[in-house]
């Protein structure tokens, strides 16, 4: 991918299901997108699948490839006009067709879904200035029982190295405190309460079936008043 494709698509996963729904058919094991731009004078295509995107721009008056857009010195009014809409067309595709996939441990696919499942829960990323947040809240009173958020292991837990993990924070009963934070998997919240929240590491072995219980506790939880 060029460096306007590979900021546009990072951090995205397609989703066949809306690929599909948004009307577009596979074609040899990939979908297509096809726009003209800059007055109908370039063709955009775009071939998309589950593992790559391709993009080219066609220049429609002799066939060939049209790359000049993609040289980070070149200037002038039609090469800002291409990049400006070919950005656009990409960043359509995008919201038509892919979802955010800024987590990506094992752990946290089978929770989205549990929680998606159960609850018709839906993340939601509030900060633009923190994109690797989000929460997941009730519908009745808008309160959250849920977040997910990327950061460091140094910084949950002293000594421990710099790599990054996601950690799934949820509420919790005082009395429940000390039984479950145990320094390895499940650690007091990080940035928030440490006396009402929790913070469970994803990215090593965890038993899900503990943590869809503390889920549904902290969805509870988040109900009262």
């Amino acid at each position: 991918m060029d460096k306007i494709a590979e900021r546009i698509f990072k951090n995205k996963k397609l989703s066949v299901a809306k690929a599909e729904k948004a009307g577009f058919d596979k074609q040899n094991g990939a979908f297509v997108f096809e726009r003209k731009i800059v007055d109908n004078q370039l063709l955009c295509k775009i071939t998309f699948s589950e593992k790559d995107v391709k993009c080219q721009i066609i220049d429609l008056a002799n066939g060939l490839p049209y790359t000049l857009f993609l040289v980070d010195n070149a200037q002038g009014a039609f090469v800002g006009q291409v990049r400006k809409e070919y950005e656009k067309v990409l960043m359509l595709l995008v919201e038509a067709c892919y979802d955010e996939n800024i987590f990506k441990t094992e752990n946290f696919a089978k929770i989205n879904a549990y929680i998606e499942r159960k609850y018709d829960g839906k993340l939601e990323f509030l900060w633009e200035k923190f994109p690797n947040n989000a929460i997941w809240r009730r519908k009745d009173n808008r309160k959250w029982y849920a977040a997910i958020l990327t950061t460091t292991k140094d910084k949950i837990c002293e000594g421990q190295p710099k790599e990054e993990v996601e950690l799934l924070l949820l509420r919790i009963r005082q009395e429940e405190l000390e039984k479950e934070i145990n320094n390895n998997t499940i650690f007091p919240g990080y940035h928030m309460n440490k006396k009402h929240w929790i913070s469970v590491l994803l990215n090593i072995h965890q038993d899900l079936e503990h943590i869809y219980k503390l889920i549904d506790d902290s969805f509870v939880l988040a109900g009262k008043k």
